[in-house]
């Protein structure tokens, strides 16, 4: 998943907040989908922005209640650039669990020894 920071981003363009809501919901729907869960990824963008609508109205009203300034609108446009960002994930570039990985511990600690051997120089000693 990597890591990401969120303060002091746009929401929108290719480092912003919906890209990387993008890149998290991605790697979430394919954890659901390993574990037999079959999202309906056509009927998500609207559920969110159904959900979202409902938040944006009682911020609203809060702000309004507490004398507060809060902007509905704009509020609405970062939702309908998350609610873009809900979708089927593109293909998968995880790496598999060491545990599932078809790599047999002899072959990788052989391949080990000979890059520490070709860095130092120095011959290889006996692990026996």
């Amino acid at each position: 998943l990597g890591r990401h920071e969120h303060d002091h981003r746009a929401v929108s363009g290719p480092t912003g907040l919906a890209e990387m809501a993008r890149q998290v919901g991605a790697a979430l729907f394919r954890v659901v989908e390993d574990h037999g869960v079959a999202p309906d990824y056509d009927a998500l963008p609207e559920r969110y922005r159904a959900v979202a609508e409902g938040f944006v109205r009682r911020y609203a009203a809060d702000a309004s209640f507490n004398g507060l300034s809060y902007d509905p609108a704009a509020e609405r446009e970062q939702v309908a650039d998350y609610a873009d960002a809900v979708g089927r994930p593109g293909g998968d570039a995880r790496l598999p669990a060491w545990t599932d990985a078809p790599v047999d511990p002899e072959v990788v600690a052989s391949a080990s020894a000979d890059a520490v051997d070709r860095v130092t120089g120095a011959e290889r000693y006996s692990r026996n």
